[in-house]
């Protein structure tokens, strides 16, 4: 217990040093980066058909908008599912990306549409669009030929998270 006048001061200016240094060692720490919000991605299970595809879920518009682009690979039994709110007609690119894909258009627990094999775009060229030919609610990106080989189908139910 401090009982001298001088040593409460004393006590006080420490406690309120400690504080401004704490204050400013926080200020400049950097903010979390949209790199490390993309790491930090809930993972889950989607399956069609009785297969699970493992996936890192996009919920965040700064995770949708990353998605697969500036990844080096995607193994076999791996994906991304994008989550929205509301259906609607849903547009996406292969901006950045490394290795060709499979997309999977889901809306009320079932595939509505499938565009399959999307190749990597070329550096020269503009990365295509592809739109939902259906309104859609999720949207799982595979590797490359899986839905094909999985025989996936339009209607097929899908649990998803």
């Amino acid at each position: 217990m401090i009982s001298n006048p001088i040593s409460r001061i004393t006590a006080f200016i420490i406690l309120l040093a400690g504080i401004v240094i704490i204050s400013l060692v926080l200020m400049f720490l950097p903010a979390p980066s949209a790199s490390n919000t993309i790491d930090s991605q809930v993972k889950s299970l989607v399956i069609i058909n009785g297969i699970s595809i493992s996936v890192d879920l996009a919920q965040t518009q700064a995770q949708r908008e990353q998605g697969l682009s500036g990844r080096e690979q995607l193994n076999a039994g791996e994906g991304m599912l994008f989550l929205f709110n509301e259906p609607d007609y849903l547009r996406f690119w292969m901006k950045d990306m490394n290795f060709p894909i499979d997309i999977i258009f889901i809306n009320d627990k079932k595939i509505v549409d499938i565009v399959h094999n999307l190749p990597v775009p070329t550096k020269m060229d503009m990365p295509a669009a592809y739109t939902s030919k259906e309104k859609a609610d999720r949207v799982l990106e595979i590797p490359a030929g899986t839905a094909e080989s999985l025989n996936w189908q339009i209607g097929d139910v899908v649990a998803t998270p």
